[in-house]
């Protein structure tokens, strides 16, 4: 595999010591110890906080056991387009309505 193709992937080491995108290829790491999954290109928001402007990715999670779905846990924003690498970190609160035009203010749809 070469660099090329090896950046398309996020990689994840199962040792912890290895959870580094991009620089996990540097560690001692064997491929065979990792889970590549093809990139994803994100949706990037624009927004400001207090008057700095930001491009960000999102991402959080959906509460479900089963078949049922129990709420929803932490969503957050970044500029890091990978979400375990934490570069930054801005929290969101997610919101879930079946008409999202009835809410007056602005808003991302993601």
């Amino acid at each position: 595999m070469t660099d090329e193709q090896f950046n398309t992937y996020w990689a994840i080491c199962e040792n912890e010591s290895h959870l580094r995108y991009p620089y996990c290829y540097d560690e001692p790491c064997a491929v065979s110890d990792m889970v590549l999954q093809p990139w994803i290109q994100q949706k990037v928001f624009d927004g400001t906080i207090d008057g700095k402007r930001f491009q960000d990715y999102s991402t959080g999670m959906m509460l479900c056991i089963e078949d049922g779905f129990s709420g929803l846990g932490q969503f957050r924003m970044t500029s890091a387009p990978v979400a375990n690498f934490i570069k930054d970190d801005r929290k969101m609160a997610p919101w879930m309505t079946d008409n999202p035009k009835s809410y007056p203010k602005k808003y991302f749809e993601i």
